[in-house]
């Protein structure tokens, strides 16, 4: 039998430890390293940008549509761009996959600050990656997001 890749032991460490359905995701933090001297796969990097004024629940901001398949580390960063935010543009936004919710990213109603937030995503390579409010925004409050999805395993 070969001897596993460092790849392979991570891969095998990552599915078996990350909570059912990942794809599905888990907050942390990047950086996944060995030693300070093996990186797991991160060849593929992608980005989209949006911008929404006063998006529905569940409205779309941002999408990076289809990625090939794999487990992705996305970093969103967004802002209030403009208008009067209200209490409820705190934490309204949230990552998608396909449609489905896979974690809650950070949104703070002070115009111009800018929250980060990072968790991993599991793609099947026909799914889109979103970035969407979670409830219904002000009236006239501007959304404005930045994302990027890094691949880390296929």
């Amino acid at each position: 039998m070969p001897t596993p890749t460092l790849q392979d032991l991570w891969r095998s460490f990552l599915l078996s430890n990350l909570p059912a359905g990942i794809g599905d995701t888990v907050q942390t933090t990047p950086g996944v390293s060995f030693n300070g001297n093996a990186t797991i796969k991160n060849t593929e990097s992608l980005g989209a940008v949006g911008t929404s004024t006063a998006p529905g629940a569940a409205g779309v901001i941002a999408t990076l549509a289809a990625p090939p398949a794999g487990l992705y580390l996305v970093d969103v960063k967004a802002t209030i761009a403009a208008g009067a935010p209200a209490a409820a543009e705190d934490n309204n936004i949230e990552v998608r996959v396909a449609a489905a919710t896979k974690f809650k990213a950070g949104l703070s109603r002070s115009l111009t600050t800018v929250t980060q937030t990072t968790g991993y995503v599991r793609v099947s390579g026909a799914e889109a990656i979103t970035v969407n409010a979670t409830a219904a925004a002000t009236a006239a409050v501007v959304y404005s997001v930045s994302f990027t999805a890094k691949k880390v395993l296929d």
